[in-house]
C-alpha cells in the first residue's frame, strides 16, 4: 500500500503502477468526495463505492456527483446526496449500479455512462410505488416503463408478487443501511426506517 498526495486537494492510499493509481485503494478530497474501490491507469475502473464522508464516519455518507444533468432520466436532481455502489470504467459508471440517496434507493444499469436496461426506484415513503423504467443507451422507453410499473403496482392479480417484491426490498434496504451507514434524510435511526418499511409492506397488496 502506498500513500500518495495527488495535489493539494486530494490524497490516495492504495496500490500504484508506473506511478499511477492502479489496483485497490481509497481516494479522498477536501471537497468531501470519497471513493473506495479499484483503479486502473489512474482512473476509477472496476467495482467501487463513491460517496461523501464529510470527514466523519459517524454521520451518514453523502455523495453529490451523480446528477440529472449528467445522466438524464435517472430520476434525481442536481445536488441530491448519494452513495453510488457499482462498476466503473475509466471514471464513468458502466454496468449494474445501486444508488442510495436522501430520498430512497435505485437499482440501475449503465452502458458507457448511459442508463441502459432496467431501472428500479423506490422512494423512502410508506405510500411509494416500486417504479420500473426501461432505457436504451440513455433514451427512456416510456411505454414499457409505464406498463411494468402499473402491472406490478396496480393489478390486483399481482398482489402476491408485489408483497414478495416489497419484502425483498425491505431486507436489502436494511442491509444497505447498516453496511454503508446510510439512511434517507427523514429517518434518524435504523429502527425508525425499519418501522416505515414494515408499514410499507402491509400498506397495500396492490394500489387502487
Amino acid at each position: 500500500m502506498k500513500v500518495k498526495f495527488l495535489d493539494s486537494l486530494s490524497i490516495y492510499e492504495g496500490k500504484t503502477k508506473n506511478n499511477l493509481l492502479d489496483g485497490f485503494g481509497t481516494l479522498k478530497t477536501i471537497k468531501d468526495k470519497y471513493y473506495e474501490g479499484n483503479f486502473k491507469n489512474g482512473k476509477l475502473h472496476g467495482e467501487g463505492v463513491y460517496y461523501n464522508i464529510n470527514n466523519n464516519f459517524d454521520k451518514n455518507h453523502l455523495a453529490t456527483e451523480f446528477t440529472e444533468k449528467k445522466h438524464p432520466g435517472c430520476g434525481y436532481t442536481d445536488g441530491e446526496d448519494k452513495i453510488i455502489i457499482g462498476k466503473f470504467k475509466s471514471n464513468i459508471i458502466d454496468g449494474a449500479c445501486t444508488i442510495l440517496s436522501s430520498s430512497g434507493v435505485s437499482y440501475l444499469n449503465f452502458k458507457n455512462g448511459y442508463l441502459n436496461g432496467r431501472a428500479e426506484s423506490i422512494l423512502a415513503d410508506v405510500d411509494a410505488n416500486i417504479e420500473i423504467n426501461w432505457y436504451k443507451y440513455g433514451i427512456h422507453n416510456y411505454n414499457d416503463s409505464m406498463w411494468d410499473t402499473e402491472e406490478l403496482n396496480f393489478n390486483p392479480d399481482n398482489k402476491e408478487q408485489l408483497f414478495i417484491a416489497k419484502f425483498f426490498n425491505k431486507t436489502n434496504f436494511l442491509k444497505l443501511a447498516k453496511k454503508y451507514n446510510w439512511l434517507p434524510k427523514k429517518y434518524s435511526s435504523i429502527k425508525s426506517y425499519q418501522n416505515m418499511l414494515n408499514r410499507w409492506i402491509k400498506k397495500n397488496n396492490y394500489i387502487k
